[in-house]
C-alpha cells in the first residue's frame, strides 16, 4: 500500500468511552524515497476538554504537527507490531504474491500500522481510512483462537521460524491475526481464555538453549515481591523441552480498551 499522501482517521476507545471518538487524522506521506507522518487533531476532540498528553511530541493545540527528528509519533508506533509481527506480514504478503504470480511488494510503516488486526490491537486507540469505515485490519478470516489451540498454535509458531521459504500458508493464515499485533522478536500469539479475556502465550524459539520461559517466570513474580503490580502469569508446558510463558494483556479490562504509551 503506498500514496502520496494517505490519510489515517484515528479514534480514541479507552476505558469508560461507550462509543469511539475520533481524535485526529495521522497523514502519512511518500516522496523521494522518504516516509513522513503528520497529526492534526479533531477540533472536537481539542474542544471536548478530555486532555490527554497523548505523546510528548504532541501539543495540545489544532493545526499540523510533525514528529521531531523520527518518522512517527511514538504513540502510533505502539500501535505498530514489532519484529515478530512484521516477519508475519512479509511473509503472508510473499504468499499472496506468489499465488497471484507477481512480484513481492515492498510493504510501508502505514501498512505495518493497519495490517494489525483491530480486535487484538495493543492500546486503545482504532485506525480507519474512511470515517464511516470499518475499523482496520477487519478481517475475520482468522479470529483470535481459543486456549485449546494453543499446541496447533505453538506448533504453527516452529514452524513458521524454521521455514526458509513461503510455503507453509496454513501456519501463516493460524498465526496471522494472533500474533501479528504483538511487539517484540520471539515467537508469540494472542489467545482468549473462557472468560473470554486476551492473554500473551511466549513460545521457545528454535534458537533457545535455555528455558527462557521459566526465567521470565521468576523475574515476574520477583517483580511481585518488589511492590511493582503486574499482570496475572501462568507457565505451563505445551510441548518440547521448554515451557511457554502466558501473560494477561494488560491493556484490556475484558472487552474495553486501556491507553497506554511505551518509553
Amino acid at each position: 500500500m503506498l500514496a502520496a499522501k494517505t490519510d489515517i482517521w484515528v479514534f480514541a476507545h479507552w476505558l469508560g468511552m461507550i462509543e469511539p471518538k475520533c481524535i485526529g487524522i495521522l497523514s502519512a506521506q511518500q516522496a523521494k524515497g522518504r516516509k513522513s507522518f503528520g497529526f492534526e487533531y479533531n477540533k472536537d476532540w481539542i474542544s471536548s476538554g478530555e486532555q490527554y498528553l497523548l505523546d510528548p511530541d504532541l501539543g495540545w493545540y489544532s493545526g499540523g504537527q510533525f514528529p521531531n527528528g523520527k518518522e512517527n509519533f511514538g504513540v502510533f508506533t505502539d500501535s505498530m507490531p514489532d519484529t515478530w509481527g512484521r516477519k508475519l506480514m512479509q511473509r503472508r504478503s510473499a504468499q499472496k504474491a506468489r499465488e497471484n504470480g507477481k512480484p513481492m511488494p515492498s510493504l510501508y510503516e502505514i501498512d505495518f500500522l493497519l495490517g494489525v488486526h483491530d480486535f487484538t490491537r495493543m492500546g486503545a486507540l482504532r485506525f480507519k481510512l474512511d470515517p464511516n469505515g470499518p475499523f482496520l485490519d477487519n478481517n475475520e478470516s482468522f479470529p483470535t483462537p481459543p486456549w485449546t489451540h494453543i499446541r496447533e498454535l505453538q506448533h504453527s509458531a516452529a514452524v513458521f521460524e524454521e521455514d526458509a521459504g513461503d510455503d507453509h500458508k496454513k501456519w501463516l493464515d493460524i498465526l496471522i491475526a494472533p500474533g501479528s499485533s504483538l511487539g517484540g522478536a520471539r515467537p508469540k500469539a494472542n489467545i482468549l481464555d473462557e472468560d473470554g479475556y486476551l492473554w500473551i502465550a511466549k513460545f521457545p524459539s528454535k534458537n533457545d538453549t535455555t528455558d527462557k520461559a521459566s526465567w521470565e517466570y521468576l523475574a515476574h513474580k520477583l517483580a511481585i515481591k518488589c511492590g511493582v503490580t503486574m499482570s496475572e502469569c501462568k507457565l505451563e508446558p505445551v510441548y518440547g523441552k521448554y515451557q511457554t510463558f502466558f501473560t494477561k494483556r494488560f491493556d484490556r479490562q475484558k472487552s474495553e480498551r486501556i491507553h497506554f504509551a511505551s518509553a
